[in-house]
């Protein structure tokens, strides 16, 4: 990886990143405060979709709802911290990765962009319901209407 900022770490011609938080919920930068606030509001987040439906088992998506409408917490386990930490830390590998070998050489006309975060319904109380914040897009061009399809980042560092 290499040392320094975004810009710095992705500075192939097929990466654009975020230049200014704007009104566009997709414009704003992660880990922000003001991304964490808007994140604590959801009822689910990507993170936590798959629980929530049930895909991780009848046990954890107890403990989700649990945790939402009953307010009882429970601390992530040490290997999940462990992971968690471990796959925000190699994201920008994966990135440089992909933007540096599989955009370039198997979809030469797309760009990898920066996104904020996408909101998704409102609960009666008119908060979000959801809140999803992909690692970047692939898209045709910068603008957000050419979007392709979201990118995530996986705990082992890989796309």
């Amino acid at each position: 990886m290499v040392k320094g900022s975004k810009a710095n770490v992705y500075s192939c011609s097929n990466f654009c990143e975020l230049k200014t938080n704007g009104d566009n919920t997709r414009h704003i930068r992660q880990r922000t405060d003001e991304w964490h606030e808007r994140r604590r509001k959801a009822k689910v987040t990507g993170s936590t979709y798959f629980e929530a439906i049930g895909l991780d088992g009848a046990k954890k998506q107890q403990t989700f709802f649990d945790k939402l409408f009953c307010g009882l917490e429970s601390m992530p386990s040490a290997k999940v911290s462990e992971f968690m930490e471990h796959g925000t830390k190699n994201e920008p590998n994966a990135m440089v990765t992909l933007t540096g070998k599989v955009l370039p050489t198997m979809f030469p006309n797309m760009i990898c962009c920066e996104e904020g975060f996408v909101e998704i319904g409102k609960t009666k109380d008119n908060n979000q319901f959801m809140v999803v914040s992909p690692d970047g897009s692939i898209r045709r061009d910068a603008t957000l209407e050419r979007t392709i399809c979201g990118t995530e980042m996986s705990s082992n560092g890989h796309s």
